[in-house]
């Protein structure tokens, strides 16, 4: 895991008690457990912010984010695919993009 930049861009609390998201300036979001980083990843070139949303209403959703270009991304907190052979990289839980949109995007 990750430790947490200096450089915080957004901190909004999760859903569940004692949970946090965290937005760094190198665009990685942190899923923050009381005081310890659980999952983490590089989302973007710059996060902006993120709120965690509620699993209701058939959502398949974690988190609402949004980047320095406007772009929003929908995501879950989910496994790693396994990685191709020769690869190596840890597997894990991490923040997982699943839908990516604009504002011009929407009707």
């Amino acid at each position: 895991k990750k430790a947490p930049q200096q450089h915080l861009m957004h901190v909004a609390y999760a859903t569940e008690a004692g949970h946090l998201l965290m937005c760094g300036k190198e665009g990685q979001l942190y899923d923050v457990h009381g005081s310890h980083v659980h999952h983490n990843a590089c989302l973007a070139q710059q996060l902006c912010s993120a709120v965690s949303l509620q699993k209701q209403g058939g959502s398949n959703f974690d988190f609402l984010a949004a980047d320095s270009s406007g772009t929003f991304l929908l995501g879950r907190f989910e496994e790693d695919p396994v990685p191709m052979p020769r690869q190596s990289r840890p597997l894990g839980i991490r923040p997982q993009v699943i839908e990516r949109f604009t504002l011009e995007d929407l009707p």
